[in-house]
């Protein structure tokens, strides 16, 4: 038990210049999937880990004026930011998507059931982050490589929630 507390406690204060090092973003903003052919409203939280490299999460759900039809998908991202300024941060991005499609038939007949799908791809992409005072803008551009290839535009705000 005493090894496996003081494992923990060397694990945790090891990890304690990361963390201080750390920055949360957290916003909100726009998207359009090429292969949908629809905007989606998008989350987004951006965690810098250290120096140039940042996890981010995003959900698009997208707005495709279809009653019956829903599109939405989930990217966990690595950033690599390769060029870092006061002006601008530019950055190279790789991760999953996960995409999800659904139609909604309104019927409980046999063979009628709702038809859903949802697949695992790959994310590739690059995107700058612009400093608009105390927020952040971030525009991005990702390619979706699986079963639903699709070009990602995105636009967003974001609200640092510690650090800078």
């Amino acid at each position: 038990m005493k090894i496996s507390q003081f494992s923990a406690s060397m694990f945790l204060f090891a990890g304690l210049p990361f963390l201080a090092q750390a920055q949360l973003s957290v916003g909100g903003g726009i998207s359009y999937g090429s292969e949908v052919e629809a905007v989606g409203i998008q989350p987004r939280v951006i965690y810098t880990i250290s120096g140039p490299w940042r996890a981010a999460a995003d959900f698009n759900f997208y707005l495709d004026g279809k009653e019956k039809v829903t599109y939405w998908d989930l990217n966990l991202n690595g950033h690599y930011a390769f060029h870092e300024g006061d002006a601008v941060t530019a950055y190279a991005l790789a991760g999953l998507n996960f995409f999800h499609a659904e139609v909604d038939t309104g019927s409980s007949l046999p063979g009628f059931e709702d038809v859903s799908d949802t697949e695992t791809g790959l994310n590739i992409g690059a995107g700058v982050q612009l400093p608009l005072g105390r927020l952040s803008g971030l525009l991005e551009a990702r390619y979706v490589l699986g079963d639903y290839d699709q070009l990602v535009l995105s636009a967003c705000v974001l609200f640092p929630i510690n650090g800078n």
